[in-house]
């Protein structure tokens, strides 16, 4: 990390492009957003985050909030280390409050494009394969995702079962595949979510066997070590 990124700790990051995509065109975001979210959890089937707009010239105007509206981030912290390019789709404006007369504030939710797909559709289909397979063939047929893009873990279940999934929407029908597949040793322990490196279908002892990616700590802030009387 240098400073000619102006990247000075761990958890600052350099914005190559922020830009909203809609009908009109592009519309750039570097100069008018405050604050930029980005979640990804075990129990959330997608990435989704929100960003925070100070809008002062009319953006909320252009927007129809249709679910045709995306936002393309690209952030990196330098050559060589994390970096995330890609699109998302912006599913609601919130929390909408006027500054003055002439500019606002609000918040733009948005989660990973498949989100779409899945509110789409229900899955009535009968699968035959192990749970693993069923779960990728969903992802890959129903939310079109790229086969060649399935980077997440992918546990392999144990058994070949025959599936009828009952009315569900794909990203449900995941989590509903997850809760009944079991592991090698038979334990139902199976997790369906996404992260930075795509879509994961994998157990828990998988997860806690990876490498540590950072430690918390919940020390008070600059008196870590010392003795606090």
């Amino acid at each position: 990390m240098t400073d000619s990124l102006n990247i000075r700790q761990s958890t600052d990051f350099r914005i190559n492009e922020l830009c909203l995509l809609t009908k009109g065109g592009k519309v750039k975001l570097n100069e008018v957003y405050e604050e930029i979210n980005i979640y990804e959890s075990m129990l959330a089937p997608c990435i989704s985050g929100n960003i925070l707009i100070r809008d002062a010239v009319g953006l909320t105007s252009k927007l129809l909030f249709d679910g045709t509206e995306s936002l393309l981030i690209d952030i990196d912290k330098g050559e060589g280390l994390f970096r995330m390019k890609r699109l998302f789709r912006v599913y609601s404006q919130s929390d909408r409050v006027n500054i003055n007369q002439t500019s606002e504030s609000y918040i733009l939710n948005f989660a990973s494009d498949e989100i779409v797909l899945s509110e789409q559709q229900t899955l009535a289909e009968c699968y035959k394969g192990t749970y693993t397979q069923i779960a990728q063939k969903i992802i890959t047929s129903k939310l079109l995702v790229d086969p060649e893009n399935l980077n997440g873990v992918f546990t392999q279940s144990l058994g070949m079962n025959d599936v009828i999934i009952p009315q569900l929407k794909p990203f449900d029908a995941l989590n509903w595949i997850a809760k009944r597949a079991v592991d090698s040793g038979g334990q139902p322990s199976f997790m369906f979510f996404e992260n930075v490196e795509g879509y994961n279908f994998c157990t828990l002892s998988d997860i806690m066997k990876r490498p540590v990616m950072f430690n918390v700590f919940f020390d008070v802030k600059n008196l870590q070590g010392q003795n606090i009387k």
